[in-house]
C-alpha cells in the first residue's frame, strides 16, 4: 500500500477526540507528523508513512482491543454512511446480505487505499474469510482491532449482527479475518 484515503484518518482523529484521547494522541505522535496530520482533508490521499505514524501513535495510547474495535466501528459507520452509503443504500432496501459487501470488497478497497489488496473466500452461506496483502499497518495491534471493527460495522449495513475475528492467512496474505453474520 502506498496511500490511504484521508477520510479514514479524519474519522479516526474525530473518534479519538470525542473519547478524550486527542491530547495524549498528539503527545505520542512524533512532532514532524503533527502539522501534516492536522492538515489532512478527507478527500485527499495520505502517504502510507504518515498513516502508519498515525496508527503507531494510536497504538501508543494503549487502548484496550475492545475500545480500538469500537473506534474502528465508529469509523466504519462514517464510511458506510458517506463513502459506501450511496453504493449500497438501494441494495440494503432490496434485502441483500453481507455478501453484497464481501463480494465487492476487492473492487471497493482501491477507493480507500492505493496499493495492497484483499481476497475474499466464501466459507459458508453466512461466513467469509478476507485475506489482506501489503498493508504494513496490520503489524500494529491497534490498527488490527480498529480495522476489524470498521469492517464489522460496514457488514452490519446488511444484517442484524456481524462478527469479525482474526484468523490465519491461508493464501499467503499478511493477515486475515473471518466474518460471520445473522
Amino acid at each position: 500500500m502506498t496511500h490511504v484515503r484521508g477520510t479514514l484518518i479524519v474519522a479516526s482523529l474525530k473518534a479519538l477526540d470525542q473519547r478524550g484521547h486527542a491530547a495524549r494522541y498528539f503527545a505520542a505522535l512524533p512532532e514532524e507528523h503533527r502539522a501534516p496530520i492536522q492538515s489532512i482533508i478527507a478527500s485527499t490521499w495520505v502517504p502510507e508513512a504518515l498513516a502508519l505514524a498515525h496508527y503507531l501513535a494510536c497504538d501508543a495510547l494503549a487502548l484496550s482491543p475492545l475500545e480500538a474495535h469500537a473506534i474502528g466501528a465508529e469509523i466504519g459507520i462514517r464510511v458506510r454512511a458517506t463513502f459506501l452509503g450511496t453504493l449500497f443504500g438501494a441494495a440494503r432496501a432490496a434485502g441483500t446480505t453481507p455478501w453484497t459487501f464481501f463480494e465487492r470488497l476487492p473492487r471497493l478497497f482501491p477507493r480507500l487505499c492505493m496499493g495492497g489488496a484483499v481476497a475474499v473466500y466464501k466459507l459458508g452461506p453466512k461466513d467469509a474469510r478476507a485475506e489482506w496483502y501489503g498493508l504494513r499497518a496490520l503489524g500494529v495491534p491497534y490498527f488490527r482491532s480498529a480495522f476489524r471493527g470498521g469492517n464489522q460495522a460496514i457488514a452490519e449495513l446488511f444484517c442484524t449482527k456481524a462478527y469479525v475475528s482474526e484468523t490465519p492467512a491461508l493464501q499467503g496474505g499478511d493477515w486475515a479475518y473471518r466474518a460471520s453474520w445473522v
